[in-house]
């Protein structure tokens, strides 16, 4: 056995050794962990709001629309079968009442306000920053160490379904079925799926209303906006 001042010295390189490793993989654990985490905080905070770009449409801006009755019809005659357009008719109803439309609650309405849309899920990779952890080995003992650095690269990118969202409303006079004014909102690679977040695309919508003909604009709001009437 080789000695040195009367220790053993390759016992105790791999006893070092054996150490150092121990302490790598935990502080690699660690860090990883960490890392994996940030990834998911700043994911969930980009997520709390939505870009929504919006395109209005009219000849003529629309006259005064308070106290008009309005009811809410599909756009195609396949979206009365969907579940769930009495649930976005609602909500559209809602949006509509800000402007001073009423009900018209099965009487005659003298808006019909058609409402269309459609949402595609995709798989999209998204990129994420690659982090290089580096590990330290430090020297331990009088006379005998271990020196050296472990860099381990780690991605924190991942694939994940998205939606691509499109809205449209349109009010259109019901006596002789003259489109009064058009908005198109468009959501692309939205992580939610579209119920929940149709409220903040119709929002975006009317913000302005009835805004600049042909004008495209981008609208971010909370991707959950407030649902109900004024």
């Amino acid at each position: 056995m080789i000695t040195r001042n009367g220790h053993p010295v390759r016992e105790a390189t791999e006893t070092i050794m054996a150490a150092g490793a121990k302490t790598c993989g935990t502080r690699l654990a660690a860090r990883a962990a960490f890392v994996a985490g940030l990834a998911l905080l700043l994911a969930a905070c980009a997520q709390g709001r939505i870009a929504v770009t919006v395109t209005p449409f009219y000849e003529s801006p629309p006259g005064p629309l308070a106290g008009l009755a309005a009811d809410v019809v599909p756009a195609r005659p396949e979206l009365a079968q969907d579940p769930a357009f009495a649930d976005f008719g609602d909500r559209l109803g809602a949006k509509l009442a800000r402007l001073g439309l009423i009900p018209a609650a099965g009487g005659p309405a003298a808006i019909h306000a058609r409402l269309d849309y459609e949402s595609r899920p995709r798989d999209e990779r998204r990129e994420g920053s690659r982090v290089g952890v580096g590990i330290g080995i430090g020297h331990v003992g009088r006379h005998v160490g271990v020196g050296g650095t472990v860099g381990v690269p780690i991605e924190t990118g991942r694939r994940v379904t998205v939606y691509d969202h499109r809205v449209s409303v349109a009010l259109v006079r019901a006596d002789d079925g003259a489109v009064l004014w058009e908005g198109r909102a468009l959501a692309d690679g939205v992580s939610a799926p579209l119920a929940e977040v149709i409220d903040a695309m119709l929002d975006a919508l009317f913000t302005d209303f009835p805004g600049q003909s042909g004008a495209t604009r981008t609208v971010r709001l909370p991707a959950k906006a407030d649902s109900g009437a004024p």
